[in-house]
């Protein structure tokens, strides 16, 4: 029998880490948020719409993201 699967490891970062690493930090509200099949209909991503109130990290112009 064969079987497929997925597996994702992530190394636990504490928050000074994970702000030394982000592009862009941001607070914001969420205004939609959408689940989609990928082109191959094998997985299922979520995408969301967030409004940008603050800028804290990186730059970022826009109003959404």
């Amino acid at each position: 029998m064969v079987t497929n699967s997925d597996a994702t490891v992530v190394k636990p970062l504490d928050l000074n880490q994970l702000t030394m690493q982000a592009d862009l930090i941001f607070s914001g509200k969420v205004l939609a948020t959408e689940s989609r099949w990928d082109s191959t209909r094998s997985k299922i991503w979520t995408h969301v719409t967030f409004s940008v109130d603050e800028v804290i990290g990186g730059s970022f112009a826009e109003k959404e993201i």
